[in-house]
């Protein structure tokens, strides 16, 4: 596949991101092709937290990170109570997983 190419050949880092809603792009099919690709995991699931009008400490979601082979990765990210279009459902939950994959949180 691409990806496995991408993560073979480049330093890329790759985000692929779900909603835990979405009734399309179930994120069990997602992370059944993902861990089927067999890199090693880096950085474990773990929750992510946004601050929102509720307070700080809200979960966003869960993330996990994947080494790839020459120096790349691939991170793959839900967002909870988002459906298939994420900046959609959950605006504020899709800019901040944008947010901290630029800013390398993970």
């Amino acid at each position: 596949t691409l990806y496995k190419q991408f993560l073979e050949t480049t330093d890329l880092r790759i985000m692929v991101f779900s909603g835990d809603d979405d009734s399309i792009c179930a994120p069990l099919g997602t992370q059944n092709w993902i861990w089927k690709l067999g890199y090693d995991v880096i950085d474990k699931w773990a929750a992510w937290y946004y601050k929102s009008d509720y307070g700080s400490g809200q979960v966003g979601g869960y993330h996990v990170k994947f080494n790839g082979t020459s120096g790349s990765s691939l991170t793959f990210v839900t967002a909870h109570d988002a459906g298939h279009e994420v900046s959609m459902y959950q605006p504020l939950k899709g800019f901040m997983l944008f947010k901290n994959f630029v800013k390398g949180i993970w």
